[in-house]
């Protein structure tokens, strides 16, 4: 931190600002507003003709069944073992 007094800010720019001087602080919060911006912004026609639409005749009507297959993941192991990640007051845990 650059040792600048901590302004009046809300709490999210508080956390930010132990970790971050107020320079990259700022950079921030402006590269934000201007995200927002953008977002709220009124896309073009150009673009709104692009997004693929369906209509209710598209969908069929009659019902396709479809006969279930193999798993798609093995749940026989667990996706993490104890001993790789340990929890915190575990007896193999730091």
């Amino acid at each position: 931190m650059s040792g600048a007094p901590v302004r009046d800010c809300d709490c999210a720019e508080r956390r930010f600002a132990r970790v971050l001087a107020w320079p990259q602080l700022e950079e921030l919060v402006a590269s934000t507003a201007d995200l927002k911006a953008r977002q709220e912004a009124a896309d073009p026609p150009e673009a709104l003709k692009c997004i693929p639409t369906l209509k209710l005749s598209d969908i069929p009507k009659e019902i396709t069944k479809v006969r279930p297959g193999p798993p798609l993941c093995s749940t026989r192991r667990p996706l993490a073992s104890p001993r790789r990640f340990p929890r915190a007051g575990h007896p193999q845990g730091a």
